[in-house]
């Protein structure tokens, strides 16, 4: 079975778009603020599974790139 952290991408981003929306219309206060409060807990919950996540498209570097920047400094020294 393969692990995907996109239900957690969307649990968090419908939870912190409700709360917003609570917030803003200020509807409940009680319940946007507990939800502010455990906030950082969703968040560091998506970062984890995201970082579990062994699915990656992008390329790889090759034995001659460095991360950084696409400019060379050194090439216009």
């Amino acid at each position: 079975m393969r692990y995907s952290s996109m239900p957690s991408i969307i649990i968090v981003t419908t939870i912190l778009v409700i709360r917003s929306c609570l917030a803003f219309t200020e509807i409940d206060l009680e319940i946007a603020g507990v939800i502010f409060i455990s906030s950082p807990l969703f968040v560091i919950w998506m970062a984890i599974n995201v970082l579990r996540d062994k699915k990656y498209t992008g390329s790889d570097f090759r034995n001659d790139e460095e991360w950084g920047y696409a400019d060379d400094i050194r090439a216009n020294a």
